[in-house]
């Protein structure tokens, strides 16, 4: 069977008993694709109309945080945390579906470090966060608190060193090799 045939399917069953949560859902992808379509260039405004498609979100209600880890609850009944939850609204020329390939592999190294024991000694593990595609070129992400981008790792926030200049001082620098 075709899978989108069958996501079809499914969600038309789940709808007969959870329509209002279906909808919800479908409006907050909409309104997600949407922000990730936006340019993000300073001077270019963002049309109104967006803006008040994004004003409505407060009728999403029945709608879970989509990068969150708690567990589902099938009679979907959730309330707030009071929480705050930072996600990443990614867009562009990456295929977010490598992302989602990425972190589990990212898992699967978690694991491979858990079943060795000096690595297991040392509570040695990769932070993983989730990625939620809605498209191939838009969705989003779930932001990890206290994390380096690995790019800003290796050469620094302001491209000026960081490991790259630490551990390889007579190398070229990121500025020339460009």
């Amino acid at each position: 069977m075709d899978k989108k045939y069958a996501a079809e399917n499914l969600l038309n069953e789940l709808s007969s008993y959870h329509g209002a949560v279906i909808r919800q859902m479908k409006q907050m992808v909409e309104l997600y694709i949407k922000l990730a379509e936006l340019e993000t260039k300073e001077e270019i405004p963002i049309k109104r109309s967006l803006c008040q498609d994004i004003l409505s979100i407060r009728q999403l209600e029945r709608v879970p945080v989509v990068t969150s880890t708690f567990p589902i609850d099938h009679s979907c009944q959730y309330h707030s945390s009071c929480n705050k939850y930072r996600q990443l609204v990614k867009s562009g020329n990456d295929d977010l579906r490598q992302d989602s390939v990425m972190e589990q592999f990212f898992g699967l190294v978690n694991t491979f470090l858990q079943n060795h024991r000096d690595t297991w000694k040392r509570s040695l593990r990769i932070c993983t966060y989730t990625v939620v595609p809605f498209t191939s070129s838009a969705g989003v992400l779930e932001w990890v608190n206290g994390t380096v981008p690995l790019g800003e790792y290796l050469i620094g926030r302001m491209r000026s060193g960081g490991a790259h200049g630490r551990y390889g001082a007579g190398d070229c620098t990121f500025l020339k090799c460009r």
